[in-house]
């Protein structure tokens, strides 16, 4: 079933301004990569308690499909992305929301391929997709043909034999391709450099909580909190970020991703390969090509 919630995205490209924005009609609870770029996401409403998924072209944030929704309105979420499919879990119950069930969907189609409501997903692995059947008194192992849900083999009760193919599952996650921020050390004995870079233009004193920085190439990504500007309701934040040339200081590019939050956000960002994404106020996913930046 496809909601008519289609949303293309902007493309733009010039210096410091975003690549491309993508605006769903709802909050993007969450979004997850697979290895041939594309970026599938997790939409929410969670007044109408709704949700819904799209995916995307990672290049230009063009989706491929949009406003996707089954039969189960909320209690349903995006397990992972192995080509040629997304998976996606229900839950046990919402008063017990450990996950329940399995679906599998096309990636380049947003076609469902199969479901099965009887099993619990664990992970894909080249050409098998294990789950796990947990009952009152026994748990037990199985491999299925990520084709049709099939059962290929019984593992049995014993999960350890799993263990090393997921050990190396997650070396291939292609998260572990990403880069994501870390905590800025801004005590008066630290040496680092980004320190001096991003204190030349930030009033580090006006700050709450700990920036976070990540430096790529010629430039410094950095993230953080400060009072909110305007704001009525006294305590509340502002989360902004900024790319910061790191020979001279000079800002490429500043944005507020968050206003009006009552505590500071950890890990606003990442960098996968070329690109810098962010959610921005919890309703846009923003991209920006860093080679852009490098090079200008």
């Amino acid at each position: 079933m496809k909601r008519d919630k289609r949303k293309s995205a902007e493309r733009k490209g010039t210096l410091g301004a975003p690549a491309w924005i993508y605006r769903p009609d709802g909050v993007l609870w969450l979004f997850r990569f697979s290895r041939h770029g594309r970026i599938i996401c997790e939409i929410r409403d969670p007044v109408r308690r709704t949700a819904w998924f799209s995916c995307l072209d990672e290049r230009d944030g063009k989706p491929l499909w949009d406003g996707l929704a089954f039969d189960e309105p909320w209690w349903i979420g995006i397990e992972e992305a192995h080509e040629p499919h997304v998976y996606f879990h229900g839950y046990r119950r919402p008063d017990l929301p450990g996950h329940l069930g399995v679906m599998a969907v096309e990636i380049e189609s947003g076609r469902k391929v199969w479901e099965r409501g009887d099993v619990t997903y664990l992970f894909a692995f080249d050409d098998a997709v294990y789950v796990v059947r947990r009952g009152f008194e026994t748990t037990r192992y199985f491999a299925l043909d990520p084709c049709n849900g099939s059962l290929l083999h019984d593992l049995g009760e014993d999960g350890i034999a799993l263990q090393s193919l997921r050990l190396v599952h997650d070396e291939r996650d292609v998260c572990r391709a990403c880069e994501y921020p870390s905590p800025l050390d801004i005590e008066p004995s630290a040496a680092d450099a980004e320190v001096g870079i991003v204190s030349r233009f930030l009033d580090l004193s006006s700050m709450q909580g700990t920036p976070e920085v990540l430096t790529r190439g010629s430039f410094i990504i950095a993230s953080w909190h400060a009072p909110s500007a305007g704001c009525v309701h006294p305590g509340t934040l502002d989360q902004h970020i900024a790319f910061l040339d790191r020979q001279t200081g000079e800002i490429l590019f500043q944005d507020v991703i968050h206003r009006g939050i009552s505590v500071p956000l950890a890990d606003s960002f990442l960098v996968k390969g070329d690109m810098l994404l962010y959610v921005k106020d919890d309703h846009q996913l923003t991209a920006h090509h860093l080679a852009g930046l490098q090079s200008a």
